[in-house]
């Protein structure tokens, strides 16, 4: 299951402009109680991270990205990082 959501978040990245190769996507697993973008309250979701410093030979940077996925329906539910914040 792990790869398989690795492979979503990867094909949404490739569509966002991101060039990243699934190996440097890192499942940190499930957190229980995940906030909500809208409407407070918290779920579980998936947490996916990437560093596209470290992607790029910087392994001191602490621009890491973040894209979350909901436990039940293993859809893509936020990307947070520089500048991005945003429901997908």
């Amino acid at each position: 299951m792990e790869q398989q959501l690795l492979q979503k978040v990867k094909e949404y990245l490739d569509k966002k402009g991101f060039t990243i190769n699934i190996e440097q996507l890192s499942y940190s697993g499930i957190r229980k109680n995940s906030p909500l973008f809208e409407g407070g309250g918290t779920k579980p979701m998936h947490i996916i991270n990437f560093s596209i410093d470290a992607i790029n030979g910087n392994p001191y940077s602490t621009n890491i990205y973040t894209v979350t996925i909901d436990v039940k329906t293993e859809k893509l539910e936020y990307i947070l990082g520089n500048n991005i914040f945003e429901k997908i």
